[in-house]
């Protein structure tokens, strides 16, 4: 569910602009994430006793309205992304025909027959579309060079923040 995605970048949007530092600003969103996963498995229990307030109708008009926060970020990535906006290589060709490339794989796949095919349909798309990307040179492992092969996470790296 992408339902916080929206609310979380104007968090961090807000707090950047209020002059945050990046830690702060991901501490504060991580520990926010932590919290409210526990309200949304609290409410798991209780959403089976109110099925007949939770009708078709509201849950639809609130996935419209979920899909509908997400298109700007459709659309940026869809174009290149943060990176590419910046760079002035937002909406070339090449991000254009990658993200066209992805999103016929995916109506294509979502037209098949076989439920596998279908429910996999992102993910081979999303494979094809980071196959094409390889192949046009639109990705950059200089970045990783200096990375070590494995790493142990570190839980709370930013901290657990609420301010």
């Amino acid at each position: 569910n992408f339902s916080f995605v929206t609310v979380m970048i104007a968090l961090g949007s807000s707090m950047k602009s209020d002059g945050f530092h990046e830690e702060l600003i991901m501490s504060s969103l991580l520990g926010v994430s932590f919290v409210g996963a526990f309200l949304v498995v609290g409410s798991s229990f209780i959403l089976p006793y109110l099925r007949r307030v939770i009708t078709p109708t509201v849950s639809g008009i609130v996935v419209l309205m979920i899909g509908l926060s997400l298109i700007k970020v459709g659309i940026i990535d869809f174009g290149g992304g943060f990176a590419a906006k910046s760079s002035g290589t937002f909406g070339n060709y090449e991000h254009l025909g990658v993200g066209l490339l992805v999103l016929i794989v995916v109506i294509g796949f979502n037209c098949c027959r076989s439920p596998l095919l279908r429910m996999g349909g992102i993910a081979i798309g999303l494979c094809v579309g980071y196959i094409a990307s390889l192949c046009l040179g639109m990705v950059d492992f200089s970045s990783m060079r200096n990375l070590p092969l494995i790493t142990i996470p570190h839980p709370f790296k930013y901290g657990f923040s609420f301010s």
